[in-house]
């Protein structure tokens, strides 16, 4: 056969991923599903017992798709496989510990399977724990396992038993803890984590109903919330507590209008990076970011503060993202004058009338960040409207020492004839350095 014949269709090839060093093989190998993993020992005689030296596990089952008895037949069989497959796999696996477990359920197990399962772990000293489960009952969780000192992160979605949580929690290496959709009674559970853990420095809920919620914690450093979905949207109010000397990122999203927050932060010196996409904000927007004072970047939406409202003087801002999603950017000017001494001003969606008219030509209304600090300006989403077009050219006309502007601009009729108007337009200004524009 032809040598370039053979090389096209990989015959005599040489196989380099073999020559990688073992340790090499399992970082790698180690991303994978546990299925594929343990199918690379057909590969050669050297990949035969590799996967026994992979600490990393990650075991799924997915719902079939199909007509119902179909399904249902070819449910049971995927479920016996996976029950099987574990069992081997963890009976075989010879190493004393495991770094990680992802063990993520769709059908209906038995809780005496799943029970050995998360046991398996734990005996091995888990660290990396990843549970989700969508089956009918929650998962009840061993009581040794919120007392294991190996555990460093930690993370429960769907059906997981968290609210029969032991009295007692001391988890002394956790340093990370993901909760994902979960109806919380009260506050309590949160509380026993963060009592118990003390070198916890993530904290992630996602989609977690509750009324009240006190997030009191030393060693935090990152705490995100994010209520985004579909079926969490009933009227409620939510008082939420942070109290983090050490907080370095602060993240609350929730878009639904219906929900009504107050929030409270205390003792947020070291906070650099604020994300609030809260839409209701129960008018105590400014209460927050009078105690943010060392934010460096932010990000939040118009909505969340009143026009005409004082704001403070964040000194230390340098980055600023605001989103509109109204088309009414009546507040821009005055979020804008929070902070002088701005370096980055990125905006997000069309912002409509951002400039009142009598604002355009009137050299007072201009925010001190444009006339000396602005150097970078950047614009998604950008629209062919009056509005859009009145602050595009009033920020730069304004911003003296700018330096580079990107637009992502959306054109939705005269695509040509819009992208060069928008062209003319910047042309104009010819003591900006760097002028980037894309349309779609």
């Amino acid at each position: 056969m032809d040598q370039k014949l053979k090389r096209s269709r990989g015959i005599g090839a040489e196989d380099r991923m073999s020559g990688l060093p073992e340790q090499v093989l399992c970082s790698i190998l180690k991303n994978l599903e546990t299925t594929q993993v343990v199918q690379t020992s057909i590969l050669s005689t050297r990949w035969r017992h590799i996967w026994t030296q992979v600490n990393c596990f990650h075991f799924c089952d997915f719902p079939i798709t199909g007509p119902s008895r179909k399904y249902n037949t070819q449910e049971r069989l995927q479920k016996n496989r996976l029950v099987n497959f574990v069992n081997r796999v963890l009976m075989i696996y010879p190493l004393p510990s495991m770094k990680r477990l992802r063990l993520h359920l769709m059908h209906q197990h038995s809780t005496s399977d799943v029970d050995s399962w998360i046991w398996s772990a734990i005996i091995r000293n888990i660290q990396e724990l990843d549970l989700f489960s969508g089956m009918e009952g929650p998962i009840q969780l061993p009581r040794f396992l919120f007392t294991l000192k190996s555990l460093t992160i930690l993370s429960l979605k769907s059906k997981i038993g968290i609210n029969n949580l032991p009295e007692s929690i001391l988890l002394p290496s956790l340093n990370r803890l993901h909760l994902e959709d979960f109806a919380l009674a009260d506050d309590s559970v949160i509380v026993r984590f963060l009592s118990g853990s003390p070198t916890l420095e993530e904290l992630v809920l996602e989609n977690v109903r509750t009324q009240a919620l006190c997030v009191s914690s030393s060693s935090l450093k990152r705490f995100k919330i994010n209520n985004n979905a579909w079926y969490n949207r009933q009227e409620q109010s939510c008082r939420i507590v942070i109290d983090a000397p050490n907080l370095e990122f602060l993240e609350l999203r929730d878009f639904h209008t219906s929900r009504i927050y107050k929030v409270e932060v205390k003792n947020l010196d070291s906070i650099a990076n604020v994300l609030l996409h809260i839409v209701n904000l129960c008018d105590n927007a400014v209460d927050v970011l009078m105690q943010i004072s060392s934010v460096k970047v932010l990000s939040l939406p118009l909505i969340s503060v009143q026009v005409n409202q004082n704001l403070p003087c964040l000194k230390k801002l340098t980055q600023l993202v605001v989103t509109c999603w109204e088309k009414d950017g009546s507040n821009f000017l005055n979020i804008l004058g929070m902070a002088p001494n701005l370096k980055l001003l990125a905006l997000e969606k069309s912002f409509g009338r951002a400039i009142p008219r009598g604002a355009l030509s009137d050299e007072q209304c201009v925010p001190e960040c444009l006339k000396s600090s602005l150097e970078r300006f950047e614009w998604e989403s950008f629209q062919d409207i009056e509005g859009d077009m009145e602050t595009l050219e009033f920020v730069l006309r304004n911003a003296k020492v700018l330096k580079k502007v990107r637009i992502s601009a959306v054109f939705y009729r005269k695509k040509t004839e819009s992208e060069k108007k928008l062209m003319e337009k910047l042309s104009r200004f010819s003591n900006i350095n760097s002028i980037m524009v894309s349309c779609r």
